[in-house]
């Protein structure tokens, strides 16, 4: 009698478990689905900006092959990027750096059934990180923020070598750059380019 009590507790405890995780898995499917239908609802020039209470801003339009979804919060250097395809399921996500729109840490791409089918880590090929770059901008006395119009950071791999490309501005019509080797840590290059700025 009391190993059939045990049977029937673990049955139910074994239920209640595969109930859960269905519904979460649910959950987390429906969360990486683009509500088409509410976008259609509130688009304008096809184009959907909210801003929620704490300020982040989701930004969501659509063009030949799918739809985008932007979440920028008003804190912190990158932006969550999700594409999806027409039918709402979603294509790949990541993370984009704010002042320079290049893609950071891991990537991940789906079909269009929504299976998993490829990760990409965008910091792998690079030595240094955000933080070592502003140490390097820091120690120039360059001044970096993210309400500057005019400062961005790009990164590429040229020619099998790595680099990064800070630009900023000191005067009137006139933006500063510098070019960090990746592999040394060091400025390999200063220069700069005119501005014509609209008043």
């Amino acid at each position: 009698m009391l190993s059939l009590m045990r049977l029937t507790r673990f049955s139910f405890l074994f239920s209640f478990l595969f109930i859960s995780a269905n519904c979460n898995s649910q959950i987390k499917l429906k969360m990486q689905t683009f509500d088409i239908k509410e976008f259609e609802k509130h688009k304008i020039a096809g184009v959907y900006d909210r801003v929620l209470l704490n300020g982040t801003t989701i930004r969501q339009y659509n063009y030949s092959e799918g739809y985008v979804q932007k979440t920028i919060s008003v804190e912190g250097w990158f932006y969550d990027y999700k594409e999806f395809y027409l039918n709402g399921n979603l294509k790949e996500s990541g993370t984009f750096f704010k002042k320079g729109d290049y893609p950071a840490g891991i990537w991940t791409e789906y079909d269009s059934s929504g299976k998993m089918i490829k990760e990409t880590n965008y910091d792998k090929m690079f030595k240094q990180t955000l933080p070592s770059i502003f140490e390097i901008l820091k120690q120039k006395k360059i001044k970096f923020t993210l309400i500057d119009n005019y400062n961005s950071i790009r990164r590429a791999v040229i020619d099998s070598k790595a680099i990064w490309i800070v630009e900023w501005k000191i005067q009137q019509g006139r933006i500063e750059t510098i070019t960090i080797d990746d592999e040394k840590g060091k400025i390999v290059n200063t220069d700069f380019y005119l501005l014509q700025e609209q008043h």
